[in-house]
């Protein structure tokens, strides 16, 4: 049977130059009941091998694409049982080790879904908001924060965090927004923001640098056009968002309004809010009754009019550079906004 009816413009976007069609690699995950699709994307020419999966959740028939490099999937099992004394072999810290107690990936033979990027790294696929260390760097220009990684794969705007860099001061362990000229494949520019232009990388390359990706989020709702059967705009009240109580964790709330999924209404850059568009997981220091909550109401008070509503989430450039906030868990159980009858449409 067809699984493909809610995307069935999807398989058009797979690039059929140097081979894109056989570089299409898929594995099922019995144990999340996903199936993921490693393919090299049509927009991305200057890119031969996988740079996007196409994730299939068959329990509840939904879909979702990530921006990863794995040209093959493949099983892992490990031999002995993790016990005591090597469970932080597994998991370095309590707050990594999130699987139920009888979870059976502790077990030896589990199979753990493994994948293998251009550059010969092999990850484990698991929880988390970030993508372990997968690709190298053979080069870093210091006065230009040019960076060379072969065929990277990496996308305009993307984010990296660099580590193991010899011979370079103040490179790793730090989170840079890149920027990739058209057509290249082998090198990307370090977008250093104000503070780490003021404490540039300095010295002279040696080798060993590596780095992890981390992917922005983009989450989107349908538009929805609530009193077109008036011939009225809607006017966008106080929007409520229930989540998970997690101290850590935010997301950037965007408005679109008016059939433009590109241009929030509610960027603070261009538009005057009464409040904040950062949506906090945390509970509100004014309330210390929502600690104990295992879920939080957070209100916004932000008011926009336009033809359709449409909702989305995301990280804004200081979030994305921010680990503590990147390595949060986030999980939005519900919705509410107050809509109202808008001016008429013209």
């Amino acid at each position: 049977q067809r699984i493909d009816f809610q995307i069935p413009d999807q398989v058009f976007d797979i690039s059929s130059l140097n081979n894109g069609n056989r570089r299409v690699t898929a594995i099922r995950d019995y144990r999340n009941e996903f199936i993921y699709f490693s393919y090299p994307p049509k927009e991305r020419t200057n890119n031969i091998f996988n740079s996007k999966t196409l994730l299939y959740n068959y329990r509840d028939n939904t879909w979702a694409t990530l921006e990863e490099n794995f040209t093959h999937y493949g099983t892992f099992r490990y031999t002995e049982n993790t016990t005591w004394a090597t469970l932080n072999q597994r998991y370095p810290t309590w707050a990594a080790w999130t699987d139920p107690w009888n979870f059976g990936s502790t077990g030896a033979r589990y199979p753990h879904i493994v994948g293998g990027t251009q550059q010969g790294f092999v990850l484990i696929k698991d929880d988390g908001t970030y993508e372990a260390i997968s690709q190298y760097i053979s080069a870093f220009d210091t006065s230009t924060y040019l960076v060379t990684s072969p065929n990277h794969c990496l996308n305009d705007g993307d984010y990296i965090e660099i580590f193991n860099a010899i011979g370079v001061n103040n490179l790793n362990e730090q989170v840079y927004l890149i920027s990739v000229p058209r057509g290249a494949t082998n090198t990307f520019t370090l977008q250093l923001n104000s503070q780490q232009l003021s404490n540039p990388p300095t010295g002279t390359y040696l080798g060993n640098g590596v780095y992890r990706r981390l992917t922005n989020i983009n989450v989107m709702t349908k538009q929805f056009p609530i009193y077109w059967e008036s011939a009225r705009k809607t006017r966008i009240g106080t929007q409520r968002y229930l989540l998970d109580n997690a101290e850590d964790g935010q997301l950037t709330a965007n408005i679109f309004t008016s059939q433009n999924s590109n241009f929030p209404s509610s960027d603070p850059n261009f538009a005057y809010l009464i409040q904040s568009n950062i949506l906090l997981s945390s509970p509100d220091p004014l309330k210390p009754f929502e600690s104990s909550q295992a879920q939080i109401w957070h209100r916004m008070s932000n008011s926009f009019n336009g033809d359709t509503v449409q909702i989305g989430f995301s990280l804004n450039d200081a979030q994305m550079r921010n680990n503590t906030i990147t390595e949060a868990e986030i999980t939005i159980h519900a919705i509410a906004i107050d809509l109202y009858p808008g001016p008429i449409l013209v």
